[in-house]
């Protein structure tokens, strides 16, 4: 039994296949450009670095468990998947916010309902989902935001199993998948 780790970082994507007890037996890693990629560019190098990883297992991993900074963003359309703007792999709440005053028509669409907002983690979990599955957002401080903002429009802080993963979008994998919120770099 062995578990698939892809760990999104501002300079690349790792993935490591760990077997329990003897550590590492696959691995991958596939370069991003720097702190801001755009969300297609993120989606291929996850699937290069993960079908690096498992190219040689005699047997599929049992699960998935994916992590990313804490302090990224992305923003998507809930339906298509497809992203208006890059994935910042570090930013902040502010940056969040700048939504509203710099990119108006995609504020428009995140109150509307049609965008999501989250970490790199939650895209990712909704491109390997097919977008059935994304985290929902949970623990922003309040006083920090717009009235206007619904609260499925929040960046992902939670942790913990969200769906599997979906064999037509994930290289022919069904996985359990789970977000890790205290992201540990993979070893490999």
């Amino acid at each position: 039994m062995t578990l698939l780790r892809i760990h999104v970082r501002p300079d690349a994507v790792a993935a490591v296949v760990v077997a329990p007890g003897s550590g590492p037996v696959g691995g991958g890693t596939a370069p991003l450009p720097g702190a801001t990629v755009e969300a297609a560019e993120l989606w291929r190098a996850v699937l290069s670095a993960a079908a690096t990883a498992v190219a040689d297992l005699a047997e599929p991993p049992v699960g998935l468990a994916l992590s990313c900074p804490a302090d990224s963003l992305a923003v998507w359309d809930e339906e298509t998947l497809g992203a208006p703007r890059p994935v910042a792999l570090e930013t902040d709440v502010v940056a969040a916010l700048s939504l509203l005053h710099d990119e108006p028509h995609t504020w428009a669409h995140l109150v509307a309902g049609r965008y999501v907002v989250g970490s790199a983690a939650s895209y990712v979990a909704a491109r390997l989902t097919r977008g059935v599955q994304h985290v929902a957002a949970q623990g922003w401080p309040s006083g920090e935001l717009p009235d206007d903002l619904p609260a499925h429009c929040l960046p992902m802080t939670a942790a913990g199993a969200v769906g599997a993963t979906d064999p037509a979008t994930f290289l022919d994998l069904t996985l359990p998948l789970t977000l890790v919120s205290t992201p540990q770099l993979p070893t490999g």
